[in-house]
């Protein structure tokens, strides 16, 4: 206690000198952290300006230049004729201006002397509403235009909008003269502010000179195009802090946002205007589109936010480097109690467990002698009690555990099939006793070796099944296992658990798998547990990298599912005997069907579906000719019905000898002794498989005698361990079987060898001294061989779940293996499997 106290006044003393130097380091690196932020600030906008400038510019010279083609374009329309009407003009603006947006109009003014001004206006009220040449006075307005020498007004007028200003009639010398006498004499399309046939909107004009043919010196009208500001700059500016102005040989036409003058054109850095200039020729001659692009200086939010980056971010970094040291520090007072309270756990339960497993063993012990009722009744509690207390301890020992991160995943292959398989040998009886239909399922797809931790997902699988078992009264309880998909060697498996049971509320869905919750304290008292399996199960998964959820309804049932990407091996491709059989399937349940049909399916078997024996033994009789090569019997259990078809079956000289499969854990069914295999339902196709292509058993004997039971197994057992040798002493005697143990390989070895009477069944304990199962198992396969003699089944016990233990096993040439403990239902009907029928006289 008193080096507790001296730790932590120390440690509090170096706190307090960390905390100064980190604010000092926080100051020195947050100023010049800001000095940086603010260079590069500039530097970017700066870039940033001059590409957004670069694509403006270049996108409206595009279009100013595209703009002047189309004009000469209109030059060259005139020239090529002597006279133009304006249906010509109209039908080629029509087919030149759609593709230019930015164009908003096209229209042709010819030169009209004063003494031809009467007929041309004649002309122009037939062809227009106007009836005489007018011009805009200094208000903007429409007046008739006095006697001059000549004028230019407009006669053909091609609007791409509506709303354009320009009229026919309007003269255009007056207000554009100075540029017109340039363009005349130079022929170059010449550009012209051109608000006066705007209403006062600024606008810009193109105009090009048409001469007479006979002299090129002799202008006879102009050729304009007038361009839309809104197309041309204001779309592509609009929303921005830019500006721009286009200079047309040293005239500005356009500009949108403030005028260059108003902006210093010397100010420079953080307090003046970036400009950008771009010069670009136009087709011929020496004028150019001179354009200037400016941004006037504003500081926006962004970067205001931006200078807040390194000063919050500075102040951050010294936070964080004083908390992170501050935690270094303080960890070893937190490692000190974390392994204080491992050390208490782990005393606590060698204390709680020693005395506990005498209480469990011996009251097994007593629960096989003679009782009465009552005292068979306490024994039950007992025994029910201390599971309980175990189940507890186990829980609460996981939970600290992963909580302290001592929680260590195995990486190894196993065999996922026979895993399901040993869960499902747990669970059938439970469930059987209670009235509950219980499946476990595998898809076809699913590989049965994969690489993780077996002992972790059977520990996450038991906690399901164990609450289903817990809240399910009646109807049915699933486990299956799906493959969602394959990418490289990885398969994203989703296990699922369904139930019939109670069901969990939709407000209380979101915390069951939070530690020491139940749904409600009315469940915790009605049915028990601590509310530690599901977040047990949620950690360990989150650990494997997976997702696990639940969906349910009150008082329909739960469905509690989980998702793991494992690394797998591809399934190896089935090869069956059987295959393109036919096989009658029979099951009354809707679950059990699929499952029945899918495996069948999977062996390329064709299925034949009935829902019960009749309709079984009616298809039968219509199709006795070809009967199938198989029958599955999947019938609830203690049915009269399936003992009466066996019986028809056995009867029927045409259908006795095809396999008969019935799946059961009723040992007392009289249809057990007339099937080629009797037992529990395989979980996936290659467990089928393995049971289709035994030796199939004879139903029924020449001299008339039925079967009635199942011959005793005369077993040679190789184990080494005491306690081991009296647990299964004790299963085989209760099974009625014969049974020879030896001590060690060599012993079992030279009793094989020396056997007057062959054994049935060999259980072979892989780790012995002298000599192990492995070496045995190739002796005696060696032994065989030189004999002649038929291989004998032997059947590894093995305390290993990991797959290169179980393949060992195959390859030393042993037939299966079963991993300790095994319970007396797994070797129930593992031996079930090689007993043959015995014989009576009817």
């Amino acid at each position: 206690m008193a080096r507790s106290t001296e730790t932590i006044t120390t440690t509090n003393a170096t706190i307090r000198k960390l905390r100064f130097y980190c604010v000092l380091f926080g100051t020195i690196a947050t100023a010049l952290w800001i000095g940086w932020t603010v260079t590069r600030l500039w530097e970017n906008k700066q870039l940033q300006f001059q590409e957004r400038a670069a694509v403006l510019l270049n996108g409206v010279a595009s279009q100013l230049t595209a703009s002047m083609a189309m004009t000469r374009s209109f030059q060259a329309f005139f020239d090529s004729s002597d006279y133009v009407e304006g249906e010509e003009f109209a039908t080629f603006a029509n087919a030149e201006l759609k593709n230019f947006p930015y164009i908003s109009s096209a229209f042709y003014a010819p030169r009209v002397e004063l003494v031809a001004r009467p007929s041309f206006e004649q002309i122009l009220a037939r062809q227009t509403a106007v009836t005489s040449i007018t011009e805009l006075d200094a208000k903007g307005i429409s007046i008739a235009s006095p006697a001059r020498e000549f004028y230019f007004p407009i006669i053909y007028l091609k609007a791409v909008r509506p709303t354009n200003p320009v009229h026919a009639g309007l003269d255009l010398y007056p207000a554009w003269r100075a540029i017109m006498e340039e363009a005349f004499d130079s022929n170059e399309v010449r550009a012209v502010p051109a608000s006066f046939i705007a209403n006062g909107s600024e606008q810009c004009a193109l105009i090009v000179p048409i001469y007479d043919h006979s002299s090129r010196r002799v202008v006879v009208g102009i050729v304009a195009t007038l361009l839309d500001k809104y197309e041309l700059i204001d779309r592509m500016v609009f929303g921005t802090n830019l500006g721009l102005q286009i200079v047309f040989s040293e005239r500005s036409i356009l500009h949108f946002g403030a005028p260059l003058a108003d902006i210093d054109k010397t100010a420079r850095g953080w307090f003046g205007a970036r400009i950008a200039q771009l010069s670009r020729p136009v087709m011929s001659g020496n004028q150019s589109i001179r354009m200037l692009v400016k941004q006037p200086l504003q500081w926006q939010l962004d970067d205001v936010i931006t200078l807040l980056i390194p000063l919050l971010g500075g102040l951050a970094i010294s936070a964080a480097i004083y908390w992170a040291l501050r935690g270094t520090l303080l960890a070893n007072i937190a490692a000190a109690g974390s392994k204080a309270k491992s050390e208490f756990l782990a005393v606590m339960s060698h204390e709680i467990r020693t005395p506990l497993n005498g209480v469990l063993g011996m009251t097994e012990m007593l629960e096989k002698t003679p009782l009465t009722n009552e005292q068979r009744s306490y024994i039950k509690t007992i025994r029910s009690a201390g599971n309980s207390l175990l189940e507890v301890i186990n829980d609460i020992l996981d939970i600290s555990k992963i909580e302290a991160r001592r929680m260590r995943l195995e990486d190894i292959e196993f065999d996922l099939g026979q895993l399901l398989a040993d869960i499902a040998d747990i669970y059938r009886i439970s469930f059987f006793n209670r009235g509950i239909l219980f499946d476990v399922s595998m898809a076809p797809s699913v590989p049965e070796i994969v690489r993780g931790d077996p002992s972790r997902l059977r520990q996450i699988l038991n906690n399901l099944l164990s609450n289903a078992l817990k809240f399910t009264a009646r109807g049915a309880v699933s486990l299956r296992v799906d493959n969602l998909e394959r990418v490289n060697d990885r398969s994203r498996l989703r296990f699922e658990v369904a139930d019939t049971g109670i069901g969990i509320a939709q407000d209380h869905q979101h915390n069951v798998f939070d530690v020491f919750t139940d749904v409600t304290d009315w469940t915790r008292r009605r049915y028990g547990g601590t509310g530690l399996g599901l977040s047990i199960c949620k950690q360990l998964i989150d650990m494997m990298g997976g997702d696990i959820g639940v969906d349910s309804v009150p008082d329909k049932g739960s469905h509690f599912w989980f998702e793991l990407k494992l690394p797998s091996r591809i399934n190896m491709a089935l090869a069956p005997r059987a295959s393109n059989w036919r096989a009658l399937v029979v099951a009354t349940a809707d679950s059990a069907l699929t499952i029945d049909v899918e495996q069948i399916r999977a062996l390329k078997i064709e299925p034949v579906t009935a829902r019960n024996t009749h309709k079984a033994m009616a298809w039968l009789e219509s199709h006795a000719a070809v009967p199938p090569e198989l029958i599955v019997l999947d019938l609830p259990e203690n049915d009269s019905a399936s003992a009466a078809f066996c019986a028809q079956l056995l009867a029927d000289l045409r259908f006795q000898r095809i396999p008969l499969i019935i799946y059961t854990l009723s040992s007392s069914s009289a249809a057990l002794q007339q099937a080629h295999y009797a037992g529990a339902k395989p979980c996936n196709a290659a467990q089928l498989l393995r049971i289709i292509e035994r030796e199939p058993q004879t139903a029924a004997q020449p001299n008339g005698t039925v079967v009635d039971m199942a011959q005793p197994l005369n077993i040679l057992a190789a184990e080494d361990n005491l306690v081991n040798i009296a647990v299964l002493k004790s299963m085989l005697k209760q099974l009625g079987h014969r049974a020879t143990f030896c001590e060690n390989g060599e012993v079992a070895l030279t009793a094989f060898c020396k056997a007057t009477r062959r054994f049935d069944l060999i259980l072979m304990d892989c780790e012995m001294p002298v000599l192990d199962g492995f070496n045995t198992t190739r002796a005696i396969r060696a032994f065989e061989h030189r004999q002649g003699l038929l291989p004998t089944p032997i059947i590894a016990l093995t305390a290993h779940a990991f797959p290169e233990q179980q393949e060992h096993c195959l390859e030393a040439g042993m037939d299966r293996y079963l991993s300790k403990p095994v319970s007396l239902t797994t070797l129930t009907m593992t031996l079930r499997q090689y007993q043959r029928p015995a014989v009576q006289s009817a």
